[in-house]
C-alpha cells in the first residue's frame, strides 16, 4: 500500500514535559555544563518548570541564554532574579543569561511588572552576530503572543508590537498564503487576532543566514527572510513557511460518493473540504466557522447534502450547520440554538439531524424546527443513520444497540454486542438498509437484519475506526476497513470479502500514533482508498501500490 500525507494537515512540533531536577547542556568539546531546575519559594516549597528550558549558547560571547517557564500557583511567571506571584516571592537559584567565563547570571528578562503575563518559550542567538539574541512568549494571550530582539546581550530589547497612543502598532506584515486557513489578514488590527501565535517553543536563527528565521507555534511554522530589518526598519515579514503543514487534532473524516472526496472535522481550526488531496485548502468552514468541528456526516440519497456539528467559543452561536452543495456553503441550523458538541447523523434524505450532543444528550430536528429530546436513549450514545431508509436510524450504548425508524423520535433496544461495554462506532452499508458493523472493546460486530442479532469477528479483540469504501473489482460488497486489534495485532485492515478474511494494510513505519483515536473512511469511489485522520499527524490516504 501507498500512503500519503495530505499537505494541508500534518503535526511538525513537538512539546516536551520535563519533571526531573537537572537539564543539562554540553559546551562543543569543553566538557557539560549543568543547570538546577528547581526554584525556591519562600514559603520553603519548590516549584518546577512548566516547560523545558530552552538553552542556547552564543559560542563568541561566551554565553549560556537560558529561557523558562516556571509554574506557581497556576499562574505561569518567568525566571528573574526575584519577583512576585499570587503573593509568593520566588527567588530562583541563578538568573539568566550566565558567563561560562566567570560563572555569573544575571537577569535580561525583556519586561518586568505588571507587562510580565507569560513565561518564555523559545530563544535564540545569531550565531554571525554576537550580541544578537530573541526570545518569545510561550503563553501570551492577548492581545497577541510576543517575541522580543536585543542587538546588546540582552541589556535591551525591542518587540515585534508595541502600543502606541494610536493603539496597537504591528512592526511586521503578515503572509498565510501557503496556509491560508490559519489566521486572520494583515488588515486585521483588532487585538486578540494572534496573528503572531502562541505557544512558541521553538525559536531558530540560521547559523549561516542572519535573515532567515523560524518560529513554531500552536498551529504552524512561521519565520521569514528579512530578519535583520528588525534592527534597521523595525519591520520584518511573517510568513506561513511550513507549506500547508499544520498540527492538528484530526477529529472526523467522510468521503462522500458526489462532490470533494473528503471533507474533515478538525479540532481547533474547523475542518476543511479537500477538493485536491495535495493541495491546501484555502479556507475552512464558514457561516459557522466555530473552533473546533465534533463530527460531520452527509446524507446517503443526496451525498450534496451535509451536516457538521461543533463547539465554539459562544453558548449561544449556532453550533450545527448545513450544506446542500457539498460544503461549497453553509447554513446555522436555526433550531439547533444553545446546544454544542457530540456526534451528528443526517438522515437518507438529508430533512432530519440525530446529534448526540454534549450539552443536551440527544436531540433530533426535522427541517431545521427545534432540536427536541429523543428520550429512549441513553444520554451519550453512539449514532448512525441509515443511508437508504430515511427513517431509520442506529444507536448503542454499552452493550445495547437501538434502531429508530420513525426518524429518530423514538428508538426501540434491539440486539445485543456480545460482552461490549464501550461501543465505538457503527459504519453502515451504503447500499443496503440493515447491514451495519459495530466496533466496541470487545471486538468487531455485524448484522444484516436490522441489529436484531449481531455476529462477532473471529480473531477480533478489538476495534475501533470502521469504515466502508468501494468494493473489489469483481465483488458487489464494499471493501472493509478497521482499526483493530486482530490476532494480537494492532493496525489498520481491510477485507474484500465481507469480513471473512483482513489483511493489515499498514507497516510499523506507519502506524499513525494511536490506533484508537484515529478516525477512518473508506473511499466509495476508489477501490482500496482509506483515509486515516490522526492526533497531531495530520490527515494520511492510502492506496494500493
Amino acid at each position: 500500500m501507498t500512503v500519503h500525507s495530505l499537505k494541508a494537515l500534518e503535526r511538525v512540533s513537538r512539546k516536551d514535559e520535563l519533571r526531573g531536577k537537572i537539564a543539562m547542556v554540553r559546551r562543543p568539546f569543553e566538557g557539560v555544563y549543568e543547570l538546577t531546575k528547581l526554584w525556591q519559594m519562600e514559603n520553603g516549597l519548590v516549584a518546577t518548570t512548566e516547560r523545558r528550558p530552552r538553552l542556547v549558547h552564543q559560542i563568541l560571547e561566551h554565553y549560556l541564554h537560558v529561557a523558562v517557564s516556571l509554574m506557581v500557583h497556576s499562574t505561569i511567571v518567568v525566571c528573574a532574579e526575584t519577583w512576585s506571584c499570587a503573593g509568593k516571592s520566588v527567588i530562583p537559584r541563578g538568573g539568566e543569561p550566565y558567563n561560562i567565563a566567570s560563572g555569573v547570571w544575571t537577569d535580561i528578562t525583556p519586561v518586568s511588572g505588571s507587562l510580565l503575563m507569560f513565561g518564555f518559550g523559545g530563544i535564540a542567538v545569531d550565531l554571525q552576530q554576537p550580541g544578537t539574541i530573541m526570545v518569545a512568549a510561550l503563553n501570551s494571550w492577548w492581545p497577541d503572543g510576543q517575541i522580543f530582539r536585543s542587538n546588546d546581550s540582552g541589556a535591551t530589547w525591542s518587540p515585534i508590537w508595541s502600543w502606541t497612543a494610536s493603539g496597537l502598532a504591528k512592526w511586521y506584515t503578515y503572509s498565510d498564503s501557503l496556509a491560508p486557513w490559519i489566521g486572520p489578514d494583515y488588515t486585521v488590527t483588532n487585538p486578540g487576532t494572534l496573528q503572531v501565535g502562541w505557544m512558541m517553543e521553538g525559536l531558530n536563527i540560521d547559523p549561516f543566514d542572519s535573515d532567515h528565521w523560524l518560529y513554531g507555534t500552536g498551529a504552524t511554522i512561521y519565520g521569514g527572510y528579512d530578519l535583520t530589518k528588525w534592527d534597521t526598519i523595525h519591520n520584518v515579514t511573517i510568513e506561513s513557511l511550513a507549506d500547508g503543514v499544520e498540527e492538528s487534532a484530526v477529529i472526523g473524516l467522510i468521503s462522500p460518493p458526489t462532490g470533494a472526496h473528503l471533507l474533515s472535522a478538525v479540532g481547533d481550526i474547523g475542518g476543511f473540504v479537500h477538493y485536491n488531496l495535495d493541495t491546501p485548502p484555502v479556507a475552512a468552514y464558514t457561516n459557522p466557522a466555530w473552533q473546533t468541528t465534533s463530527d460531520i456526516d452527509f446524507a446517503g440519497n443526496n451525498a450534496s447534502y451535509i451536516v457538521r456539528v461543533g463547539t465554539g467559543f459562544s453558548t449561544t452561536a449556532m453550533q450545527c450547520a448545513l450544506s446542500i452543495d457539498g460544503g461549497v456553503s453553509w447554513t446555522p441550523d436555526v433550531g439547533a440554538a444553545g446546544l454544542t458538541g457530540g456526534s451528528v447523523s443526517l438522515s437518507a434524505n438529508g430533512d432530519t439531524v440525530l446529534w448526540a450532543t454534549t450539552s443536551s444528550g440527544v436531540m433530533v430536528s426535522t427541517n431545521q424546527v427545534n432540536f427536541t429530546p429523543v428520550i429512549s436513549l441513553p444520554s451519550s450514545p453512539i449514532i448512525a443513520s441509515d443511508k437508504r431508509n430515511n427513517t431509520v436510524f442506529y444507536a448503542a450504548s454499552g452493550s445495547a444497540f437501538y434502531v429508530s425508524t420513525n426518524g429518530g423520535a423514538t428508538f426501540t433496544s434491539r440486539g445485543t454486542l456480545g460482552a461490549t461495554t464501550a461501543p465505538f462506532e457503527i459504519a453502515v452499508n451504503p447500499d443496503v438498509t440493515g447491514d451495519v458493523w459495530v466496533s466496541s472493546d470487545k471486538g468487531l460486530f455485524h448484522s444484516t437484519n436490522l441489529g436484531a442479532s449481531f455476529t462477532p469477528l473471529s480473531g477480533v479483540t478489538q476495534a475501533w475506526g470502521i469504515a466502508l469504501g468501494a468494493p473489489a473489482p469483481g465483488r458487489r460488497y464494499p471493501a472493509l476497513f478497521a482499526a483493530a486489534n486482530m490476532h494480537g495485532t494492532v493496525g489498520y485492515y481491510r477485507s474484500d470479502n465481507s469480513g471473512s478474511s483482513w489483511v493489515q494494510i499498514n507497516d510499523a513505519g506507519h502506524g499513525f500514533a494511536s490506533a484508537a483515536s484515529n478516525p477512518i473512511s473508506g473511499d466509495p469511489r476508489i477501490y482500496g482508498r482509506v483515509y486515516i485522520g490522526t492526533n497531531g499527524r495530520g490527515i494520511w490516504y492510502g492506496d494500493i501500490a
